[in-house]
């Protein structure tokens, strides 16, 4: 969402001159390897996190008729991971379908899951669960972080949350409650602000709140920025880290 004026050589460019050593991405699909890991090499930039099950409305977890594709797609997620020393792969549940009941779909999911966490078992990949807003994704099967939590334990894995702030400030009535039922879970946090999806105090959320109840919980991970840009990018990177500083400060 970022960066998006520039080709990806030139992204991961931008990312290095500013100070950025790591990043994350949506699809893996349409990267070439080779070139994907000379960029990062020659720039020392780490991928953090990428989607394993990229447009989860055909490789749905919860879609038992998709199974073997999705197994098929997470083990090439994996292999992908693996190559580029990506910690995190994300993980989508998928969006609701016709026909089929929210406890088969529930169960279905369960079992994608454990599957996958069998599939990065001794690979030194994390899988994180993300949980979007149904206002921007109607009909997303999983919306409520603490549904996404009771699923983790379901499966009886080392699973991990990826809690996007935008997200769940459109669903959830307390964002700081939210963070803090979560704190166990977390393996990793986006942000944006709403209604519109932009930089952090461009919109509702309130961001001293969020930033101290972090710092309370003793989160420790990134905040990767999932926004779309008010400005251009670079103007746009750097005024939402020195809002965020200042938040701190306060």
């Amino acid at each position: 969402m970022i960066l998006t004026e520039y080709d990806w050589h030139t992204r991961i460019t931008k990312c290095a001159e500013m100070g950025i050593n790591t990043i994350e991405f949506w699809d893996f699909k349409p990267h070439n390897l080779q070139i994907l890991k000379s960029v990062l090499a020659e720039w020392d930039v780490t991928p953090l996190a990428f989607i394993g099950n990229w447009s989860p409305r055909n490789l749905p977890l919860i879609d038992q008729s998709k199974r073997k594709a999705v197994i098929q797609q997470l083990l090439e997620a994996v292999d992908f991971a693996t190559q580029i020393e990506a910690k995190n792969i994300v993980v989508l549940p998928g969006f609701e379908s016709a026909g089929f009941d929210r406890e088969e779909m529930w169960k279905s999911c369960v079992q994608r899951l454990g599957e996958a966490a069998d599939i990065v078992s001794g690979q030194g990949i994390t899988l994180l669960l993300e949980v979007l807003n149904r206002t921007d994704h109607p009909g997303a099967f999983l919306y409520s972080i603490q549904d996404a939590i009771r699923m983790i334990k379901e499966t009886g894995r080392d699973l991990k949350l990826m809690l996007d702030i935008f997200h769940q400030a459109k669903e959830e009535k307390d964002l700081v409650d939210t963070i803090k039922i979560s704190a166990k879970y977390l393996g990793h946090i986006q942000i944006a602000d709403i209604p519109d999806r932009h930089e952090p105090g461009t919109g509702r959320v309130d961001w001293k709140s969020v930033l101290n109840t972090l710092k309370e919980i003793r989160y420790n991970g990134y905040l990767g920025f999932e926004y779309t840009p008010s400005i251009k990018s670079e103007d746009s990177i750097r005024k939402s880290v020195n809002y965020l500083k200042r938040k701190l400060a306060i």
